[in-house]
Order: C-alpha cells, then sequence, then structure tokens
C-alpha cells in the first residue's frame, strides 16, 4: 500500500476513506480494531470533495458498521 495514502489520512488531511470494491466508507480517523480500513489496497482508495459522510453516501458509499454506526455522526 502506498504510504503516502495513508499518511495523509493519519495527519488528518482526510476523515472518510472510501473502498472502491466494496462500496464502504471508513471513518479514518476512528481507527477500530474490527475495522478493515487497512486492507484497502492503494488502487480502491476513494477520497470526497468536500471531506464529509454525506457526501459519501451519495456517491453511493454505506459507512462500515465497525467504525461508523449509523448512530454516529462525525464532523
Amino acid at each position: 500500500m502506498d504510504s503516502k495514502m495513508w499518511k495523509r489520512s493519519k495527519l488528518g488531511v482526510n476523515k472518510f476513506v472510501g473502498d472502491r470494491r466494496s462500496g464502504i466508507v471508513h471513518g479514518s480517523l476512528i481507527g477500530m480494531q474490527k475495522c478493515r480500513i487497512r486492507e484497502i489496497p492503494t488502487v480502491s482508495l476513494v477520497f470526497f470533495d468536500p471531506d464529509t459522510l454525506e457526501q459519501a453516501t451519495a456517491k453511493g458509499f454505506a459507512p462500515c458498521p465497525a467504525c461508523l454506526p449509523f448512530n454516529q455522526k462525525i464532523t
């Protein structure tokens, strides 16, 4: 995996990271153990502009049940 992509995410540049293969959006700043965000290959990473959960879901991505429970809202 391209460490630059994860470095950007770790630095807080991107709050939300999508997986093109599964159609799942992850909260990159949450880091839950059961979340599989670290297994996403670089070619499958999707970043959103604006970097919001609303934008990710508007693009057809579903929230990750491990790191973005439906009752949780991240701003």
